[in-house]
């Protein structure tokens, strides 16, 4: 389960010694930079990474944004991060506060040259063919032409306790992927209470896979402004008061905009906020969105578990818009009953999209200090038809949900993770 080994960062690796020392970064890094895990980090105030830059991160480091300064690490566009963990040796950020809470830093923000759909004005990308627009918290420019453009990896990075205003006093994502590339590798990552977002995809072509997002106050995961990434072993867990597990959108002011929001998503869990809070959907796809959601768990929510809204992806339903091969169980209800322009209940229940109102069987989904997200063998979600067998989709991944069924083999979410 998540949380259930002892915390490896911040304490001494068996085998070596700590040797407490700490280093500061603020500014624009001047050089290719290397942080190194012998030293934990503090991040003062906006710490960027610009074109040509590359910032390299060891397995093991401990990077602390300053809750006095508004701390927070902006990856520019032609900059490069390349932080690869390891399952015992994560790499972490969270911030210097004492007492952690969430929005006590700003997060990680990560800027790309990958294709958008909107400009951040009413013309969409009309009159420019490679929109750019302004990142939240005025943290530089992204988008552009190149949708194969790489602005590093992450692998086994852990962010904790992002998601705080930036100097405007814009509420920004605990991990923002914005105009970001598809030949950047984002594997293995999780995000844990965010004040805000807890993973905003804006446009490009972000690719993540095992993602675990738990404990946001905004969404879980947002997207909009034409990403056209794919996904897959993606699990959100919502808290109460926070919003939407999943929030798909276009582009808010031109929900018509084209190149059109569709991400393709496998093996997505979905467990949204509990009830008492409002009626929060679990899934919420509107503003024009379109995409493909297959294999999924969409279990809990304080208002239905799938609500869609807006003509526009209302439009998309009959061929742009697919949640298909889909379990959905205790929404409230577990399909939008609002009357507008579609029928969420016919429009999931038709026969082809082979979707079931049906208990999953998940382990533990709902706990928040040590939940376990792996379906129980033999229960609903134990078995799925596999998803189809492309460059980045594992067609052995034959379940629904992000996580694989209950065994003695070692989930991806393990030992690196950490509940609250």
């Amino acid at each position: 389960a998540v949380g259930n080994f002892v915390d490896v960062v911040g304490n001494p690796i068996p085998g070596r010694t700590s040797t407490g020392v700490r280093g500061v970064l603020s500014g624009t890094l001047i050089a290719d930079r290397l942080l190194s895990r012998d030293t934990t980090y503090e991040l003062s105030g906006v710490v960027s990474v610009p074109n040509g830059v590359t910032l390299t991160i060891q397995a093991g480091t401990r990077i602390e944004g300053s809750t006095a300064t508004g701390g927070r690490l902006a990856v520019l566009g032609g900059g490069r991060i390349i932080a690869l963990g390891t399952r015992i040796q994560p790499i972490v950020f969270t911030c210097t506060a004492a007492v952690k809470y969430p929005g006590c830093w700003g997060g990680v923000n990560i800027n790309g040259f990958a294709g958008l759909n909107n400009d951040g004005g009413t013309t969409g990308n009309l009159v420019e063919p490679c929109p750019k627009k302004v990142a939240p918290g005025n943290l530089g420019f992204y988008g552009g032409c190149l949708d194969a453009d790489s602005s590093g990896a992450l692998r086994y990075v852990r962010i904790e306790y992002a998601g705080g205003q930036a100097a405007n006093g814009v509420l920004t994502a605990g991990l923002a992927l914005l105009g970001v590339g598809s030949a950047t590798k984002l594997d293995t990552i999780q995000v844990l209470r965010s004040g805000s977002d807890g993973v905003f995809i804006s446009g490009g072509r972000a690719s993540p896979r095992a993602l675990l997002v738990n404990g946001s106050f905004g969404a879980g995961l947002r997207w909009n402004d034409g990403w056209q990434g794919q996904a897959q072993n993606i699990v959100v867990q919502q808290p109460t008061g926070g919003g939407p597990a999943v929030w798909g959108r276009n582009a808010d002011l031109i929900p018509g905009a084209r190149r059109l929001t569709y991400p393709v998503i496998y093996n997505l869990t979905a467990i949204g906020a509990p009830a008492g809070m409002g009626t929060v959907p679990a899934v919420l796809l509107e503003s024009g969105t379109g995409g493909f959601i297959s294999n999924a768990v969409i279990q809990r929510a304080g208002g239905p578990g799938l609500e869609i809204n807006g003509a526009e992806s209302c439009a998309l339903t009959a061929d742009s818009l697919v949640v298909q091969r889909t379990l959905f169980a205790d929404g409230n209800p577990d399909f939008s009953n609002d009357a507008d322009c579609v029928d969420e209940a016919a429009y999931a229940l038709a026969p082809a999209r082979a979707n079931l109102q049906v208990a999953p069987g998940l382990a533990a989904p709902f706990l928040t200090l040590t939940p376990d997200f792996r379906p129980r063998p033999g229960s609903a979600a134990a078995l799925a038809i596999p998803p189809p067998g492309s460059g980045f989709f594992d067609p052995a991944e034959n379940w629904y949900g992000g996580t694989p069924v209950e065994s003695n083999v070692v989930p991806w979410f393990t030992g690196w993770t950490t509940g609250y």
